[in-house]
C-alpha cells in the first residue's frame, strides 16, 4: 500500500494541526529540568508517605494496599497554528501596534523593573 504524497500546502496545515508550542508562560527551555523535577518530587512525596505509614506499623501488609500514586502531570501545550492565530489576532495586519498596546507594554516593563530592582535589594540585605 503507497502513502500519497502531500503536497507543500498539506504538509504546513498538517504541521499546524501537529506541531506544538509551549503557551504556559515560562522559558521554554527551563521545561526540559522542571518536567523531570516535577515527576520526581510527585514521586519522592509518595515515597515519604510510604515510608510514614511503614514506620507506624512495620510489620504489616495492609500498609501496601492503599498506595497512592504520583499526581502530577504536564499539561498539554497548544497546537502551533492555534498560538499563531492568537499572535496574529493581537495586531493589525500591517505589523504596527496602536498606542494602547504601547501604554500596556510600557507598563509590563515597568513592573519588571520594579520587580528585578527589589529582588536585587533582597539579595543585597542577605
Amino acid at each position: 500500500m503507497k502513502r500519497q504524497r502531500l503536497t507543500p500546502q498539506e504538509k504546513k496545515a498538517f504541521s499546524y494541526a501537529k506541531d506544538r508550542r509551549n503557551c504556559y508562560g515560562e522559558n521554554d527551555k527551563s521545561s526540559r529540568k522542571n518536567i523531570p523535577l516535577s515527576k520526581a518530587k510527585a514521586v519522592r512525596a509518595v515515597r515519604r508517605a510510604d515510608k510514614v505509614k511503614l514506620q507506624a506499623a512495620p510489620f504489616s501488609d495492609e500498609v501496601f494496599g492503599e498506595r497512592i500514586k504520583p499526581r502530577w502531570r504536564k499539561s498539554p501545550d497548544r497546537a502551533l497554528g492555534a498560538m499563531l492565530d492568537y499572535r496574529d489576532a493581537g495586531y493589525p495586519e500591517n505589523g504596527s501596534h496602536s498606542d494602547s498596546d504601547r501604554l500596556l507594554e510600557k507598563r509590563r516593563m515597568r513592573k519588571r523593573i520594579s520587580r528585578i530592582g527589589k529582588l536585587n535589594k533582597q539579595a543585597d540585605s542577605r
